[in-house]
């Protein structure tokens, strides 16, 4: 049931979007269709970030491959996930820092 509202959610997000889609359309139509590439490829990347993380769910929770998953096991995953894109935003912005001096 939680995924049906998280859905009902994304689909309202973007129905209320398109208003403001249509306008661009009219008054700027090369970024209007920008906009929408630019749409598409993020839908692509999330996707596949969704796919890579439920395909490699069992080992970052540390977890049995045939065991059901727990909340905690989530919990776990959502915490590996955060930890290493904090590590890797903070690596980014060191090379870049150590770029420009």
């Amino acid at each position: 049931m939680e995924g049906l509202a998280t859905l009902i959610v994304v689909v309202a997000v973007f129905v209320a979007n398109l208003p403001a889609l249509r306008e661009q359309w009219r008054t700027d139509r090369p970024g209007s269709i920008k906009t929408i590439w630019m749409f598409g490829v993020y839908c692509l990347y999330v996707g596949l970030g969704i796919v890579v993380l439920l395909l490699l769910a069992d080992f970052l929770a540390f977890h049995d491959l045939f065991e059901p998953h727990r909340g905690t096991d989530w919990l776990m995953l959502a915490a590996t996930v955060l930890t290493f894109t904090v590590l890797a935003a903070e690596s980014i912005a060191q090379v870049r820092a150590a770029d420009r001096s």
